[in-house]
Parts: structure tokens; C-alpha cells; sequence
């Protein structure tokens, strides 16, 4: 579980990418990166390297976006626009678990992620839910490939 709102990708950025990447985005990737380098998802990141095969697996990835009640609905009991479109959310927080550019930084940066190419994913599900708190979960399964 990592403790953090969903951020978009229409979020992280400002209107132009040249100018780079708002001060909220920064924050955010450091306090996943931050959930990361926490004991038990540095084993369990460092057990999907060990086991993962690139010639021989795929990687399969499961992300559930949980919002507190009175974020996911509104007082009409609609849907609410403070929950961020899925697509939007998987991106961001899929580069900093896959992607070597996050792998080894340095302090505050630290980061063992699972330092592959996140092409390697071929199977993503991803939900939004009401909950009690506000939390992203993440599983991720190896696969044989399929020849």
C-alpha cells in the first residue's frame, strides 16, 4: 500500500512539458519513492527483480485507487470530479515503480525500484473505490510469456 492521493499526468505538469514538472509532481514522486525504500517493499520489489526474466516474463500489474467517501461522491451522491481518470493516474505512479531512471537515486530521491521497462507490462487493471482512507494499492504478478 502507498499512502498518496492518485496524481494524474495532466497534473504533473505545467501547460507546456518544456517547463518541466510542477513542484507538487516532484513532492508526490518523492513520497512514493519514500514508500518505496520502506524494508518491506524493498524485499518484495527486490524478490520481483530477482524471479523476473525478461526473455521468460511479463510483468502483470493491479492498481486500486482508494478515495475517503466524501472525496469519491459528492453531496448529491454523484461521482465525484475530485477522483482523477484512471488512465491519467496509472502512468505516473508505473514510471516510478518500473522505470530505471528512478532505480538507485540518491538521497532525497532514494529509490529500488523494479528498474525494468515498463514495456514489459502486459496485463494492467486499474479501479478507483470509496474507502475510509485515502491509499493506492499496488500488486504485481510475473507471467510466463506467452510464445
Amino acid at each position: 500500500f502507498i499512502q498518496a492521493a492518485p496524481l494524474s499526468v495532466n497534473a504533473m505538469f505545467y501547460n507546456n512539458k518544456a517547463h518541466g514538472k510542477r513542484k507538487e509532481a516532484k513532492d508526490w514522486e518523492c513520497n512514493i519513492m519514500h514508500q518505496l525504500w520502506e524494508a518491506s517493499n524493498r524485499k518484495a520489489l527486490q524478490e520481483l527483480r530477482d524471479h523476473f526474466n525478461p526473455k521468460k516474463h511479463v510483468y502483470a500489474v493491479s492498481l486500486t485507487f482508494v478515495y475517503p467517501w466524501d472525496k469519491f461522491y459528492t453531496k448529491a451522491d454523484g461521482l465525484s470530479s475530485h477522483t482523477q481518470d484512471l488512465s491519467n493516474c496509472e502512468k505516473a505512479l508505473i514510471d516510478v515503480v518500473f522505470t530505471p531512471r528512478y532505480f538507485g537515486l540518491n538521497h532525497p530521491y532514494q529509490c529500488e525500484n523494479l528498474n525494468i521497462d515498463d514495456k514489459y507490462i502486459t496485463a494492467l487493471v486499474s479501479k478507483k473505490l470509496p474507502g475510509d482512507s485515502q491509499y493506492i494499492k499496488i500488486s504485481i504478478a510475473i507471467l510466463n510469456r506467452i510464445r
